[in-house]
């Protein structure tokens, strides 16, 4: 069997270990800390933001307080120098190009999710800020974003674990990954299922596109670890912290897309459009 069949374990055992922390995802739209960048919205996520009042239930408790703790170790003593070293090397604009190309490589995969969840509004602007961003720049620059939209854009609800959601699959428990992070169930699911939309894992050969989507994913530690550090640094219990922060934003992230009101489905049905829509048809 050619190479080429196990890429999708092989993006999963490499990859994910130098971008994870994350969701993504999937992981919520904003996502706590994993090594170093799972659910891929998570980056931009504000810690002081979450809801620490509630103690979820968490059945994998052993399971992930051993898997946290050598996460920990390794983003701290390995990947953290590491990204120094990085910094110091590579500009910081030359890194937000880096981002943004990276970003943009995403979007066949959000494309996809917006049509299974029928939000095929959100597909064409996704479409459309593509072709603007690839024709411009390579995806180097956020051309797309510097004029005003012409339609709400939801990207943070584009991965596969939203679109389970969609479909009514729930979350399941809290888990801790070896190098991959923290996920729920679902969002386990929903990353790997990412995987398979992604077009270099067909297009590219295993050994090109390992070492460049893990390098991609690289570039981008520097804020994700700031949040975890911000995070764990203060916490009594650093474990429980990540876990209560990870499930309270992912019950967020669940609140804001069943309460969003874009899309097709939206001029569909009355029941879901805003007051002063349907008053205006009626």
């Amino acid at each position: 069997m050619p190479l080429r069949a196990f890429l999708p374990v092989l993006l999963l055992s490499l990859l994910l270990p130098l971008g994870a922390c994350a969701n993504r995802q999937d992981s919520p739209a904003p996502s706590a800390p994993a090594t170093v960048g799972q659910n891929e919205a998570a980056q931009d996520f504000d810690f002081d933001d979450y809801d620490e009042q509630t103690e979820p239930s968490d059945p994998l408790g052993s399971w992930n307080r051993v898997w946290f703790s050598f996460n920990d170790k390794v983003m701290r003593y390995v990947l953290d120098p590491a990204y120094r070293g990085y910094s110091r090397v590579v500009p910081e604009k030359v890194r937000g190009g880096i981002s943004n190309f990276r970003e943009n490589l995403k979007a066949p995969v959000r494309f996809v999710n917006h049509l299974l969840q029928g939000e095929f509004a959100q597909a064409g602007v996704e479409l459309g800020r593509f072709i603007v961003n690839t024709s411009t720049s390579l995806g180097l620059a956020d051309v797309a974003s510097q004029s005003k939209p012409l339609y709400p854009y939801y990207p943070q609800f584009a991965t596969f674990s939203h679109t389970l959601g969609t479909w009514g699959v729930p979350e399941g428990p809290f888990v801790v990954w070896p190098f991959f992070g923290p996920y729920t169930l679902r969002g386990s699911a929903g990353d790997l299922t990412d995987i398979f939309f992604a077009p270099q894992t067909y297009y590219l050969d295993w050994e090109v596109s390992v070492p460049v989507t893990a390098g991609l994913m690289f570039n981008d530690f520097g804020r994700t670890y700031k949040a975890y550090t911000q995070l764990t640094d203060t916490a009594l219990e650093p474990y429980s912290a990540v876990r209560n922060a990870w499930m309270s934003l992912s019950r967020t992230a669940e609140e804001q897309r069943k309460e969003r009101r874009t899309g097709f489905s939206m001029r569909l049905s009355p029941d879901v459009m805003p007051s002063s829509t349907a008053q205006t048809r009626e």
